[in-house]
């Protein structure tokens, strides 16, 4: 055979398990989708939604094997309503947060997702936030309004600051809008720092990596403070401080996790690793 080739039979079982798979998935999806959606319309408030969308995400989870080490989300409940704020690493990123997080909670997802079947009933049932990317500018008041009647009706919202998935795990620069709404609402801002998951699914892949470990670590974080003072002054400048601040803490948590100073904002597995899968 060829160097560098692989053997037929391993791939086709490889396409084979994926297969199955997705299928498994879907079906899942629909079933607890379409249920929610379904409660959503005939029950009050979004709780039974949510209940529904964490057992998704937990039998996904045992679905593909993979295990969530979860510390220190203690934060994410007892300052709620809060803005809470992950990186973003992967699709799995999603069914990981959804299967730790506890309490009343609302996504921001692109408005694309929200015109899937099923997926997108579920969404909108659950009351989950839809951001329109390609508006640019004109989306921002609308989705700063959304966000302020969330946090005012007692719930949190969860937002992905690097705006897209990471294309190689290392950190992105984050957006402003996550810490001007903390900002605006006045309310506490959590760091929720994910790590592996962008080893299990790359961006931009439909399959899992098979060689990838199947373990993920969440750390929750305290809040970040910020001067009530100058956000009365200039909302602004208290919002980019924030960020700053935010910024920092994910590197230091992130070069933790991984082991180096630095590491948060380089290639993830590096590329020596991925070499050797």
């Amino acid at each position: 055979m060829p160097r560098g080739r692989r053997p037929v039979a391993p791939r086709i079982g490889h396409a084979v398990d994926t297969a199955v798979g997705w299928t498994r998935l879907s079906l899942r999806t629909a079933i607890y989708a379409g249920t929610s959606s379904t409660v959503g319309a005939i029950t009050p408030g979004p709780h039974l939604s949510q209940w529904l969308f964490a057992r998704w995400c937990r039998a996904t989870l045992r679905q593909i094997g993979v295990t969530v080490d979860a510390e220190g989300l203690e934060p994410t409940r007892e300052h709620a309503p809060c803005v809470l704020v992950a990186n973003h690493l992967s699709a799995l990123d999603i069914p990981v947060l959804g299967a730790v997080l506890e309490g009343d909670y609302r996504w921001v997802a692109k408005r694309e997702l929200f015109r899937v079947p099923f997926v997108g009933w579920h969404l909108w049932s659950a009351g989950h936030i839809p951001v329109d990317r390609k508006a640019g500018r004109k989306a921002v008041g609308p989705l700063q309004d959304r966000i302020d009647r969330v946090l005012r009706d007692g719930a949190s919202v969860l937002l992905f600051p690097e705006g897209t998935r990471s294309k190689d795990g290392a950190l992105q620069k984050f957006k402003m809008g996550a810490f001007q709404a903390a900002v605006r609402a006045g309310v506490p801002l959590v760091p929720i720092v994910l790590d592996g998951t962008q080893a299990i699914v790359r961006k931009g892949a439909f399959t899992l990596d098979p060689s990838a470990p199947r373990r993920v670590t969440i750390r929750g974080l305290p809040p970040v403070p910020y001067d009530a003072d100058l956000a009365r002054r200039d909302p602004d400048a208290a919002a980019r401080a924030l960020r700053e601040a935010t910024y920092a803490r994910f590197v230091e948590a992130l070069d933790g996790l991984r082991g180096a100073e630095g590491a948060a904002l380089r290639p993830y597995p590096p590329v020596a690793a991925r070499a050797a899968e």
